[in-house]
C-alpha cells in the first residue's frame, strides 16, 4: 500500500511541475497538459491508422 502512495505522489508532483523537452534541437517548456494532449492526439492517430489498416486487410481477404 505504501508503494501506491509513493507512485501517486510522484505523479502528482510531475503533473504540477513544468516538463522540459527538447524538440527539434530547440529547448521548449511544455506543461503537463500540453504533453498529455500531445500524447492523446498521437494515440488517436495511431488508432485511426490501425483501423484503416485492418479495413484494408479485410478487403484483401474478401
Amino acid at each position: 500500500m505504501r508503494m501506491i502512495k509513493k507512485k501517486s505522489s510522484l505523479i502528482e508532483r510531475l503533473q504540477d511541475e513544468v516538463v522540459e523537452w527538447i524538440i527539434n534541437d530547440n529547448k521548449q517548456e511544455v506543461t503537463w497538459d500540453e504533453l498529455k494532449n500531445f500524447s492523446e492526439k498521437k494515440f488517436e492517430e495511431k488508432e485511426i491508422l490501425k483501423k484503416e489498416f485492418q479495413e484494408k486487410m479485410e478487403i484483401k481477404t474478401n
